[in-house]
């Protein structure tokens, strides 16, 4: 069952007055990066924009196993349906490709192989979520969309993170193109949807 989204979210995707949103950030550019707070709701907004999607395919992205795991549970309670999963050993065969829906989430370090991109060639991904964005200027994540892109060279990737800012200084500016939405700790915590931050001293 789909879940009733909050203010926040409905912006984050359709845009407001300060932000275009991810459909018109897509549609402007070939990609676009949503940022906002934890807890706030993030693979809410990509079930959403993923289960909305009508340009092709739909890739989702994490970066460890559990993860990967993770997010598709979490996808099938707004999806209707489970997405496959697409992880080492594990996938659909060519087959039986997108019997079930059109979202299928994976890893980077197996959708990157070449028995992966093989097997989409004919089945290509519209759109490419990031999920935990922040790593997508790692030389796997430019490689992958550089692939998947090939393929299909109008493939729009969507970038979602808390923390946009990289420990090594690396600029999500040289990966995505503009800013779909973004809302921090504080405005979570403002607009009453993050509960307030109390700090104590140990010792």
């Amino acid at each position: 069952m789909s879940k009733t989204l909050r203010d926040y979210q409905m912006w984050a995707i359709r845009g407001n007055d300060q932000f275009p949103g991810i459909h018109r950030a897509l549609t402007e550019a070939k990609s676009g990066v949503a940022v906002l707070a934890t807890g706030l709701g993030k693979t809410v907004i990509i079930s959403k924009v993923a289960n909305e999607w009508s340009k092709g395919n739909v890739l989702c992205l994490a970066h460890r196993i559990e993860l990967v795991d993770q997010m598709a549970d979490t996808l099938a309670g707004d999806l209707g349906y489970r997405p496959s999963v697409e992880q080492g050993p594990r996938g659909l065969s060519p087959e039986t490709l997108f019997a079930a829906g059109h979202v299928v989430v994976g890893s980077v370090q197996s959708m990157i192989t070449e028995n992966r991109l093989r097997k989409f060639r004919d089945h290509p991904f519209g759109l490419i979520i990031i999920d935990e964005c922040h790593r997508a200027t790692s030389p796997s994540y430019v490689k992958l969309v550089d692939r998947y892109r090939e393929i299909d060279p109008e493939c729009r990737v969507l970038g979602v993170t808390a923390t946009p800012n990289r420990t090594d200084g690396t600029a999500l500016g040289l990966i995505f193109d503009s800013v779909a939405f973004n809302m921090g700790i504080v405005e979570g915590i403002d607009s009453g949807w993050l509960v307030d931050i109390h700090q104590k001293f140990a010792v």
